[in-house]
């Protein structure tokens, strides 16, 4: 029911932007069009100084810092280009902005305008860390799962272009394993607990993604699921994001102390609003996805603790 709020709610969103550029026409929607495309390119372009600045000057805590940086830079660069633009076509006459066509064409470009700031908008829903929000019913419509897939795709690319070893997206915060790839939550919790029933699916999802590639399905092994539960566990309430845990041990050396024997050993890390961005983002990445459909690995701990608003912290432990 609440699902079906959310899709009735952007169609009606949807109509009044339709109903706005139809008032106005096409020539203005265009010229605040192209400024809010620019001012995008703009937010996405300063996506990583955005985020780090909203880190260092509002203490905004990771993975949270990316949306609002982001967020800030593009409403920055949207209200500097409507000035402008709004002066450069004040002086069109009155019966070109009147016309049919124009109007017409102003009402479809006006709803493209409402899907991208809709889509903007609904992705922030469900990544703040704030509580009360409606995250499920945005993540269950129809309409409001799939813009939030779509902006989640396209940062998570243009991110991805930009090759760090912290991989730190509007979404999804993961990082590649390398002495170098360590960052701070820049918060701590004791208020999560384990998800056994999101381990299972994820579990589910990574062998579908076996299974597509011609490979052997994963078994499920109880002491690298404590070994990775305990990461998690550990990364929450000391808020540090690494391979390298806060005592200085390695994936490897965890799994060793804990009697684990293997040939080949492997760890993914990440840190999503949901199970389904956490998935997704490690597949979009090649060396969490290379992980993922090693076929050298045979058995994996996945260690999720749901920690509410800050999001799921999930360790997937690889042995072979």
């Amino acid at each position: 029911m609440a699902s079906a709020v959310v899709d009735l709610l952007i169609l009606l969103v949807l109509a009044l932007y339709a109903f706005h550029g139809y008032r106005r026409g096409f020539l203005l929607i265009f010229a605040e069009l192209v400024t809010f495309g620019a001012a995008l390119v703009v937010a996405i372009l300063l996506l990583r100084p955005a985020a780090s600045a909203a880190y260092t000057l509002l203490h905004v805590p990771k993975p949270f810092n990316a949306p609002v940086g982001v967020v800030a830079a593009w409403l920055l660069a949207q209200l500097v280009g409507v000035s402008g633009l709004r002066l450069l076509f004040r002086d069109i006459p009155t019966s070109i902005h009147s016309s049919t066509p124009n109007r017409l064409a102003g009402a479809a470009i006006s709803a493209l305008q409402g899907v991208a700031i809709a889509a903007l908008l609904l992705t922030l829903v469900v990544v703040a860390p704030i509580g009360g929000l409606p995250r499920d019913a945005v993540l269950h419509s129809w309409t409001g799962s799939l813009m939030v897939r779509q902006v989640a795709n396209a940062e998570r690319y243009a991110a991805g272009m930009v090759g760090d070893a912290v991989q730190d997206s509007l979404s999804f915060l993961s990082i590649k394993l390398s002495p170098e790839g360590k960052a701070s939550l820049r918060f701590r919790t004791s208020a999560f607990h384990p998800a056994p029933r999101a381990e299972a699916e994820m579990l589910s999802m990574i062998n579908q993604e076996r299974r597509k590639a011609g490979l052997s399905a994963l078994a499920p092994d109880e002491t690298l699921r404590a070994v990775a539960r305990a990461h998690s566990s550990d990364m929450l309430m000391r808020g540090y994001f690494s391979h390298t845990s806060a005592d200085g041990r390695s994936p490897f050396d965890r799994m060793r102390d804990a009697g684990v024997t293997y040939a080949l050993a492997g760890e993914n890390l990440a840190l999503a609003p949901t199970l389904r961005m956490a998935h997704h983002g490690l597949m979009n990445s090649p060396h969490h996805r290379a992980n993922i459909l090693n076929p050298e690995f045979t058995r994996v701990g996945i260690g999720i603790e749901d920690a509410g608003i800050y999001g799921l912290m999930v360790t997937q432990d690889f042995a072979g």
